[in-house]
């Protein structure tokens, strides 16, 4: 506690007053707009700050600059500098949404996975837990819900009363339209990949023989050819000689960094899986 009246400049505790906020739908909506254009979006909607809506381009200042490039940017700039915004939705998740998102949620934000059958059975390049495949359990024949889908399940269970001749009384049920004893199916996640049909790993969505992609920094995803290759070597204005190839394995926490960057930079990519000096030095470079 006393860290975060130091965080905040806090002298004297006595001085603060404790205040419930409601917040209702439209409250709600403001809140998360703010916090992706504010470093204090709660303040700035408790006292109704408002908010600069002028257009402009989002800018994402560098890691590194030294005082005369930081103001030299905010002289030129007059826009949103979001680097850290962002970054304070998934902090009030991480520690402070426990009782207000279900625990599916929060989880989903926090540490997301894949989707099942994602994976490769060659390769792992992202080191990231997949989901696993979605089972469910139905009360119908496999038959009848082929027919009437999820909308006409009681379609299998449905039954007609039988009437004796003399009395008119029910004399027992007896099927509609379905004579199968059993009334309950499995269904089962197929793997698309699955030439077959099955819910197994592996396969893969080409079918055709192996293709190769190649991923930009921006995260552009293109074929891989000679063509793509140069266009994305001069736009980078990198020598053929400088570059070196390497095999990469993305861990788990490396995906979340770039989920964060694919939001705040154009260099996703560098921006994770450079080494820090190197990317120091990217950015004082491009300051001249």
């Amino acid at each position: 506690m006393i860290s975060i009246f130091e965080r905040f400049g806090v002298s004297d505790p006595a001085n603060l007053e404790k205040t419930i906020i409601q917040l209702n739908s439209q409250k709600i909506t403001s809140l998360l707009g703010r916090s992706l254009t504010s470093k204090e979006p709660l303040t700035g909607l408790y006292f109704d700050v408002p908010i600069d809506d002028d257009g402009g381009d989002l800018f994402v200042s560098p890691n590194k600059l030294n005082p005369e490039q930081q103001n030299n940017a905010d002289q030129k700039l007059n826009n949103v500098k979001i680097r850290g915004c962002v970054v304070n939705l998934y902090k009030s998740i991480d520690e402070s949404a426990n009782g207000c998102v279900k625990p599916k949620c929060q989880s989903l934000l926090i540490a997301p996975k894949v989707v099942p059958f994602s994976g490769c059975r060659t390769t792992k390049i992202l080191e990231v837990e997949e989901l696993v495949p979605r089972k469910l359990e139905i009360n119908a024949c496999f038959q009848c819900f082929k027919i009437g889908g999820f909308a006409d399940l009681g379609r299998c269970l449905k039954k007609t009363p039988i009437y004796s001749r003399r009395g008119g009384c029910i004399r027992y049920y007896e099927n509609t339209y379905c004579k199968d004893s059993v009334k309950s199916t499995n269904l089962h996640e197929l793997n698309p990949k699955s030439l077959n049909g099955g819910s197994g790993n592996g396969g893969a969505y080409v079918k055709e023989g192996q293709l190769k992609f190649m991923v930009t920094d921006d995260l552009h995803i293109v074929p891989l050819s000679m063509s793509c290759t140069l266009q994305a070597v001069r736009m980078a204005k990198v020598r053929p000689g400088k570059l070196l190839e390497k095999e990469i394995a993305l861990t788990n926490l490396q995906v979340m960094e770039l989920l964060n960057a694919a939001l705040v930079s154009r260099n996703a990519l560098s921006s994770v899986l450079l080494p820090p000096k190197k990317r120091k030095l990217d950015h004082l470079a491009s300051g001249h």
